[in-house]
């Protein structure tokens, strides 16, 4: 009995073990997407003198959500962009990484951060709409 209920333990603690593994390689695999996307975004882009600033150190500012970024040159729709700009925040809350925030706002969201966040905040079925409304809120 004794060698039984050992048994039983020994392959729960395998059956964990695997699981906690599959979860990491799924986290690592998934942050290695949105890694790629803001180097190949940084790579390739110089900052636009409008755009929204990367967040002070000490704190992020509660004035920009009351401002509208003056690279979007489309029409001023303030829900649309909050629309747009709660995808960012979404994604800055699950890496926790101010480059992560800073890449997806660039060029007023029409980016490939923004769309690796949409795939990492699993509402790429939603993608046509949010292009939409970058068309709008963005350059025309």
């Amino acid at each position: 009995m004794a060698n039984h209920q050992m048994s039983i333990v020994v392959a729960v603690l395998l059956v964990l073990s695997a699981s906690v593994y599959v979860q990491s390689r799924t986290v690592s695999s998934r942050f290695s997407g949105l890694e790629k996307a803001l180097s190949d975004a940084s790579a390739g882009a110089a900052p636009s003198s409008g755009a929204l600033q990367a967040p002070q150190p000490l704190g992020r500012s509660l004035t920009k959500r009351s401002l509208f970024d003056a690279s979007c040159k489309g029409s001023y729709d303030r829900q649309m962009y909050k629309q747009l700009d709660r995808v960012c925040d979404d994604c800055y809350n699950l890496y926790r990484k101010p480059q992560v925030e800073f890449e997806c706002r660039r060029d007023c969201f029409a980016n490939v951060v923004f769309e690796q966040c949409l795939y990492e905040l699993k509402i790429q079925d939603a993608a046509e709409e949010y292009k939409m409304l970058i068309h709008t809120v963005g350059k025309k």
